[in-house]
């Protein structure tokens, strides 16, 4: 099969670690690139976002914090029906 040279952007952490791990297990960096195009590729492997980066998790447990503490000062706004609360974010 014939190579191409492809530029994949990745964060130099992420790549070092990457290398790092391959070298003991005796590969290259590209072995393991090729390994998971190809598997992506025929299906073996999906792209799921059920893991969020650290940051954004703890963004999210933030903002979910804030939304019970609204919710129990009786603060936020509540709904009937999604017509409504569009009608509301719209200003309808």
């Amino acid at each position: 099969m014939p190579h191409h040279a492809t530029t994949v952007r990745l964060d130099p952490k992420l790549k070092r670690a990457v290398m790092k791990r391959a070298k003991k297990e005796g590969l290259t960096f590209t072995d393991v690139a090729t390994f998971l195009f190809q598997s992506f590729a025929v299906g073996e492997r999906k792209v799921e976002m059920t893991h969020y980066p650290k940051v954004y998790a703890e963004m999210i447990q933030r903002e979910a914090r804030e939304m019970k503490r609204l919710s129990r000062e009786g603060k936020l706004k509540r709904f009937g029906s999604v017509k409504e609360l569009f009608d509301s974010i719209l200003e309808r």
